[in-house]
């Protein structure tokens, strides 16, 4: 499966069949160039304005962003409700975190998670492939968090995503301050395009270059 890093919590993936799926498109206040590329389908952690912006994705894709089992083309699709803070919940809302099984690989999208949730409630999301998970704290959870995260679930590897970078105003951090903390290996691959392979990698790191990234 090859997936593109587009800034902030978006990514673009495509299957071996062709299928191309979007996560989290965001608007122009982001800062970043707009992911205006066209898909078949996009999945919405959350009504944001910097993770919703469907109207910026070429093409008719077809829009998830509730909670549930699904199946579109030859995704297997499973998403499941948290909270957007650590209060419940009630001070930023809830968030989908969505499950994609296709070409023999499993790989999920936290979105702007911001809780640690119970182990059980973490179980659909256990020997992922691939793990697409927030890292700049402030509206998501922190570098510290995050670790108890992937030590619960165990992926095989890890793509940071919603951290700062050139252009963006948000008070999140730099991934720099994430890799600090960070204790298993790292591989920075210098690009913004990357192949997932199954494999028995454990906990790796796959640090990629947003689209607009020299």
């Amino acid at each position: 499966m090859k997936i593109e890093y587009f800034g902030h919590s978006c990514f673009v993936c495509e299957t071996k069949a062709g299928t191309r799926f979007m996560f989290d498109p965001f608007n122009e206040k982001v800062g970043y160039p707009l992911p205006s590329v066209p898909v078949d389908v996009v999945f919405i952690s959350h009504d944001h304005f910097d993770h919703n912006a469907v109207n910026v994705v070429k093409g008719n894709p077809k829009v998830f962003k509730n909670a549930g089992k699904f199946e579109f083309k030859d995704l297997s699709i499973e998403g499941h409700q948290f909270n957007h803070d650590n209060n419940g919940g009630k001070d930023r809302g809830k968030i989908v975190a969505f499950k994609i099984i296709a070409d023999d690989l499993s790989l999920a999208h936290f979105g702007d998670l911001g809780e640690v949730p119970s182990k059980d409630s973490l179980k659909p999301y256990e020997n992922l492939d691939l793990l697409l998970i927030p890292v700049g704290g402030f509206y998501t959870i922190g570098s510290d968090e995050v670790m108890r995260i992937v030590d619960i679930i165990n992926p095989k590897q890890v793509i940071p995503m919603h951290y700062k970078l050139t252009g963006n105003e948000f008070p999140i951090k730099t991934l720099n301050e994430f890799l600090s903390v960070w204790k298993y290996s790292i591989n920075k691959i210098n690009s913004s395009k990357y192949e997932v392979i199954p494999g028995n990698k454990e906990k790796e790191l796959i640090v990629m270059k947003a689209v607009f990234e020299k």
